[in-house]
């Protein structure tokens, strides 16, 4: 899967009303660190992303679905990091 597929799906979360509003920010906050046009690595960025959505699946109101469809979106990006540091 490509950066650009999950960040496609991360953006459908972020856009996902029956996520409480917060969470929904913070899913766009994850989006925004992959996009960013710095000078940090990809794999930084992703790194970030991930520590964000880990945070954000730890909220008390979010429904169970939600919280398993954030930890999805994680699993793939550890493993697209994963690719990344076999690649060199």
């Amino acid at each position: 899967m490509s950066v650009e597929e999950l960040v496609s799906l991360l953006e459908e979360l972020a856009e996902d009303r029956k996520i409480p509003r917060n969470v929904r920010a913070m899913i766009a906050e994850a989006v925004s660190a992959i996009k960013e046009d710095s000078e940090e690595s990809l794999k930084a960025r992703i790194t970030t992303a991930i520590s964000i959505l880990d945070e954000a699946s730890t909220d008390p109101n979010l429904q169970q679905f939600s919280r398993t469809e954030i930890w999805n979106v994680v699993s793939m990006l550890e493993s697209f990091l994963q690719t990344l540091e076999e690649e060199g």
